[in-house]
């Protein structure tokens, strides 16, 4: 059995107690990692002011993001699960988009893993069309949404086909979720959707199950870390 672990943000097998990498972990291991301290002594030069207050104007924008998302997250997850309305306006714009009553069934925060990969992750929804397949929907609130990455920059091997962009991000994020919960059900996926909150509305990006870069990022991931990598977190 897998079990979670909200304060480290860590997954075990408590069976064999080993650890699983998380879904997010593991995708970042295929990003080019942002550059902090480079960028913030240019935004200082540029803007006039300290690399500091820079850093510091940073972190208070990421808090600000993170709780933003946290509180879509709790008032979506409430509504799936009990009909709770905890922001009438928040829950009207999510029902022009996603209706849970298309749905045999609705998991919210499903935790979905793979013991031959030993990775894990907590998918937003999950919905079960019927017996056979299976939509994946994940909720995002960060402050850009870009298709593209406006410097030319991709993702490393063997997702290097990609541009490393919002879109391709979460695209690669649900297809790894709608690959596990596949494994672990024998069931196939028939849509994968983004929405995104801007603060007003739901946008909802359709996005391809991308298998095959699931696949080689799997195997690629296995032969080149596996656990050392994930005692290293």
């Amino acid at each position: 059995m897998i079990v979670f672990d909200e304060k480290s943000h860590t997954y075990l097998n408590n069976v064999t107690n080993r650890p699983y990498i998380s879904v997010s972990r593991l995708l970042g291991l295929y990003k080019e990692p942002f550059d902090r301290d480079f960028w913030s002594k240019k935004t200082a030069a540029k803007e006039g002011i300290t690399q500091a207050e820079v850093l510091a104007k940073w972190d208070k924008n990421t808090k600000d993001a993170c709780d933003k998302g946290t509180s879509v997250h709790d008032i979506v997850e409430s509504y799936i699960k009990t009909d709770e309305v905890l922001d009438k306006s928040l829950i009207k714009a999510l029902n022009e988009v996603f209706d849970k009553g298309d749905y045999k069934r609705v998991l919210s925060e499903e935790l979905v893993y793979n013991d031959e990969y030993e990775v894990a992750g907590t998918s937003d929804i999950i919905c079960d069309v019927d017996n056979d397949t299976f939509d994946v929907y994940d909720f995002k609130t960060n402050k850009k949404f870009l298709f593209e990455n406006k410097y030319g920059k991709y993702l490393k091997t063997p997702l290097n086909n990609l541009q490393q962009c919002q879109y391709n991000d979460y695209s690669i994020q649900l297809s790894l979720y709608a690959f596990l919960y596949s494994r672990l059900t024998n069931k196939k996926v028939r849509k994968i959707c983004i929405l995104y909150h801007d603060g007003k509305k739901f946008h909802n990006y359709p996005t391809p199950y991308l298998f095959w870069e699931i696949s080689a990022l799997l195997k690629h991931y296995s032969t080149n870390y596996g656990q050392s990598t994930v005692k290293q977190s």
